[in-house]
């Protein structure tokens, strides 16, 4: 997994100059979809991963590039500081197996994704600002 989602941030770095209509220059997106992922066949929840960058309009997308329109939806978000390559299986793992079963917060089990929003800028110790947004109920 971690190779493929290499090749996914390397082919985005690659062009990401030629994606019009940016919302935010600062940030780009890992998303995980679980929308092929059978609860009841599989333990570990199975993905596809995007990266992405979001867009204010889908008119000008270069050619090779896929078109991601996730449904409106109420987030749970999660910040925190660390390098862009690291894994975020520890992050998921509190959100989903310690922090929701505190919460009064309700996972939106419809909603089959997650995403991370990674920032652009890294400080002097390699760390960006990472935002985790979970959908919620």
């Amino acid at each position: 997994m971690l190779e493929l989602s290499g090749t996914c941030w390397r082919k985005l770095h690659s062009k990401k100059q030629t994606i019009p209509n940016r919302a935010d220059m600062d940030f780009l997106i890992g998303l995980n979809d679980y929308s092929s992922w059978i609860p009841d066949k599989e333990k570990q929840p199975a993905f596809d991963y995007y990266s992405m960058a979001e867009v204010t309009s889908f008119s000008g997308i270069p050619k090779g590039m896929v078109i991601k329109e996730l449904p409106a939806s109420k987030y749970v978000v999660f910040h925190f500081r660390a390098e862009s390559q690291d894994s975020l299986e520890p992050v998921a793992d509190y959100i989903y197996k310690i922090w929701f079963p505190q919460s009064t917060c309700q996972l939106n089990e419809s909603a089959k994704y997650d995403f991370a929003k990674y920032g652009e800028e890294s400080d002097k110790e390699g760390k960006s600002q990472i935002e985790y947004w979970v959908p919620i109920l």
